[in-house]
């Protein structure tokens, strides 16, 4: 059997290739969310009081760093909390260090 890898990463790149994957998981369940709304980024981004370019970072992976952005988040896209805080559980290696 043959292996992409023939060695396997060092912890911190796993560790930082993991963030990233999950990260971007996060981004797209949150990017999903907002097209299943109908709502664009300039809408949502206003909403929870944010640049067009924060939100865009979200989508992208870039997974927000305080309770107050992440309910923002959640407030933005009409989700409960409780939903927002699963998600962010489900994700948790994205916050990983």
């Amino acid at each position: 059997m043959s292996s992409l890898f023939t060695e396997p990463l060092p912890h911190s790149s796993r560790a930082a290739y993991e963030r990233r994957v999950w990260g971007e998981f996060f981004g797209d369940l949150i990017r999903s969310a907002r097209e299943t709304r109908s709502l664009s980024v300039e809408e949502v981004s206003r909403a929870a009081g944010m640049a067009v370019a924060e939100w865009e970072a979200i989508e992208a992976g870039a997974v927000p760093r305080t309770r107050e952005q992440l309910k923002a988040v959640a407030r933005a896209l009409a989700v409960e909390w409780e939903a927002m805080a699963g998600l962010v559980w489900f994700c948790r290696r994205a916050w990983e260090r």
